[in-house]
Parts: C-alpha cells; structure tokens; sequence
C-alpha cells in the first residue's frame, strides 16, 4: 500500500497565520469598466464611475450593487457555474487584463487594520473594547496586479459596503484600496454611534451618562 504525499500548505507571507477557506471561482468574459453615474440616451456624453466607495445608507447604492451582481452571476451561469451574491457576507472579485476574474465568496481571508488600545501579541483574542479605531480591510492572501480590476461587497451587521475599481490606468493601488475598505467598514459599524454623535440631544444625554 502506497502512502499518499503529505498535503501541501498554502503559500503564506510571513507573520501571516491564516490562510483562504478555499480556492476562488474562476469565471472569464467580464465586462466590468465603469458605472453609469447618471441617466442619458444613447449617442450622449456621459459621466461613469470608475472608482467608488458606497454604503447601504446611500441611495445609489442598490441599484449599482444590483446591476454588478447580476452581471457576475451572469457570468458565472455562462462558465457553467450558479452562484447567489445575496447570501454571501463578502464578495470579492479581481478582474485580469483579458477579463477572466476570480471570484471568492466567503473564501478569502479578511484582515482588518486597527488601532488597538492595549498592547498585542501574535495570536492574542482581539475584543471589541480594544480597538480604538479600523484603519484598513485587506485581503492580505489574494493576488492583485496592478492591472487588475477589483469589486468588493461587504455586510457588517445589517448593512452592506461596496467598493469598486475598474482601473482604467493600470495601476491599481492595494494600499489605496484597504484604506477605502477600513473607511467604509468604520461608517457601517459605527453609524449608530456617529448618528448618535450628530443628533446634539442624543450627544448631550450621552455626555451626561458618562
């Protein structure tokens, strides 16, 4: 009886202790380039976004995270494939040059950059009373290029955040993009607290509480 050769690890960056739930989905034929920022007929001159940063609150919101999610699972029924974004907590898809992608749902591993209040350790439980502040959402175990396309729909708690960009100058920044993601991540799981703030009787009452 032959033994089977040991299963090979993922590749890890060092300090890095996790590793992807599973390989992403591969999907080709995406047409993803901008987004239409306002109503037009056809032959007009119009503005598209190519890059942005959306919450749930915002009233743009749902109907670009509509039109990109049909378009993906489009994809995905042509490569054979039936995926349903909605049930996912975090979509993530980098588009290649020729517009063969990957998608993970719920796949990828997720960090976050926080500010911490105490001081930490590899491996340490973080708490909710010790971050003072998210500065960052990364994917630190999925490769971007710098000619890559990237979409990104998130849940925290009962609200959901998208980031997307399509890149058109082939140089995709992942610094740029953890920043943008951590900024989004912190309005979602803080609004409360930041309406609070806003709301001058809410705040005084809260002052008083202590």
């Amino acid at each position: 009886m032959t033994e089977s050769p040991p299963e090979q690890d993922q590749p890890r960056s060092p300090g890095i202790m996790a590793r992807n739930i599973a390989d992403p989905i591969k999907l080709s034929g995406l047409q993803l380039h901008g987004v239409s920022a306002e109503n037009s007929r056809g032959g007009n001159t119009i503005q598209v976004y190519t890059r942005l940063s959306l919450t749930s609150d915002d009233q743009f919101f749902h109907r670009v995270a509509e039109g990109l999610s049909n378009h993906i699972e489009y994809v995905a029924r042509q490569s054979g494939r039936a995926v349903n974004l909605k049930r996912a907590d975090v979509v993530l898809l980098v588009v290649h040059l020729d517009d063969t992608g990957d998608l993970w749902l719920d796949t990828a591993a997720v960090a976050l950059q926080i500010r911490a209040k105490r001081d930490m350790v590899a491996g340490a439980v973080v708490f909710e009373y010790d971050i003072a502040d998210v500065t960052g959402m990364s994917f630190p175990l999925v490769p971007i290029g710098k000619e890559d396309r990237v979409v990104c729909i998130f849940r925290e708690g009962w609200r959901f955040g998208m980031f997307f960009d399509f890149n058109p100058d082939a140089d995709f920044s992942v610094e740029e993009m953890q920043r943008d993601l951590g900024s989004l991540h912190r309005r979602l799981k803080y609004r409360d607290l930041y309406d609070a703030i806003a709301d001058q009787a809410v705040f005084s009452r809260l002052v008083a509480a202590g």
